[in-house]
């Protein structure tokens, strides 16, 4: 289903706002084999494992996703690289904020685990060529993610398949910014970063409840994608389109 909102014409628009593309990264431009690391970090941690977890705590969920090393944090920043992070040194930061013992072996565990999560790192076969449609057709492009630290150098290794760091025009990391989706911190934030209104942008990922609803209480338009046809008809948010790919978006 095309959006006539944001564009009229494959040209850019004569308003003096150019439009923004935000976009999600997990099920949107990339999938994971290992899809829930930070699962299965809590349980390395040994924290709140007292019953069979089918999914993080939602405090150290948000703790991984917001918690980076200052050096790793700076060098996104301020020279926008990626720095690797140092699993010890994470380890010790999120155990700090949380106030628990991590048990021996902890940090080697951490290690191994990152190694595993990027090695199923996979970029959809549709995103380069979408990437550069969308620059084509006038917009500007942010990456808009929920994430670790651990993944993003390899996300952006295009020796190993992964993105360029110029197919987008600003990086809006949890880990970086210090704030999580659904948060409309968040959101407001990735305005502020991007210099434009709600109405001149359109958000786009896999999760009604972090991309699409909290992106319409900021005004800010939406679009779902559901690569998988897993989405729900309960699940969805009236009005919202559902894509199945990014090549849809603007037919």
């Amino acid at each position: 289903m095309a959006h006539k909102n944001l564009i009229e014409t494959k040209e850019l628009r004569t308003s003096a706002a150019q439009p923004w593309l935000l976009l999600d990264n997990w099920k949107t431009l990339f999938r994971a084999t290992f899809p829930e690391p930070i699962l299965q970090f809590q349980k390395i941690c040994n924290y709140k494992t007292d019953s069979d977890l089918s999914a993080p705590d939602p405090a150290f969920m948000h703790v991984c996703l917001t918690t980076a090393s200052e050096r790793v944090r700076h060098a996104l920043h301020f020279e926008g690289r990626f720095e690797e992070e140092d699993p010890a040194e994470y380890l010790r930061l999120v155990s700090t904020i949380l106030n628990f013992t991590p048990p021996p072996g902890a940090a080697q565990a951490l290690t191994e685990l990152v190694e595993i999560e990027r090695n199923g790192l996979c970029k959809f076969l549709d995103v380069s060529t979408e990437l550069r449609r969308f620059r084509q057709l006038g917009f500007k492009i942010a990456l808009v993610s929920n994430v670790w630290p651990f993944p993003m150098p390899q996300i952006f290794n295009q020796e190993e398949g992964g993105l360029a760091q110029s197919a987008f025009d600003r990086l809006i990391l949890s880990y970086e910014v210090g704030q999580a989706k659904p948060s409309r911190q968040f959101y407001l934030e990735t305005l502020r970063r991007c210099g434009a209104a709600p109405s001149d942008c359109m958000m786009v990922g896999d999760n009604p409840e972090l991309d699409i609803r909290p992106a319409l209480a900021c005004g800010i338009s939406a679009t779902m994608i559901d690569r998988y046809g897993e989405s729900q008809s309960q699940n969805l948010v009236t009005g919202v389109p559902v894509i199945k790919k990014l090549r849809q978006l603007f037919e």
